[in-house]
């Protein structure tokens, strides 16, 4: 993981399956869905699973979604069918609310926030 470029990965969200090219593969290839990391330094990636299919450092990098949140993702998952990503993270000190996020991965805008009060 380290081709992604996004630094240490701390949370992983999966988002939809990928559909199989036909129905004979559907039985016997193993499909792994595109993903969402986050890591310690602030960043939000999509990982396009095919990456790993590749043979250059240069072509194993993520999709950088956001970058410099105000602390580490403490939360993360996938929407099941839209481009949406459900984002916390916590608020200064230890205890002290939070922030939820959702962030759209296509456009890459985020969509709406709310302060979590402690």
């Amino acid at each position: 993981y380290e081709d992604l470029d996004v630094g240490p990965i701390t949370r992983l969200t999966f988002t939809s399956p990928r559909a199989p090219l036909d129905k004979m593969a559907m039985e016997s290839e193993v499909r792994v869905p595109n993903f969402i990391v986050a890591s310690s330094n602030g960043k939000i990636a999509l990982v396009n699973a095919a990456v790993f299919e590749l043979f250059t450092k240069e072509e194993r990098r993520a999709e950088l979604l956001v970058q410099g949140l105000e602390s580490e993702v403490s939360a993360m998952c996938a929407h099941p069918s839209a481009p949406q990503v459900f984002v916390t993270t916590q608020g200064p000190g230890n205890g002290a609310g939070g922030m939820l996020r959702v962030l759209d991965y296509e456009t890459q805008g985020w969509l709406r926030h709310k302060v979590i009060e402690k």
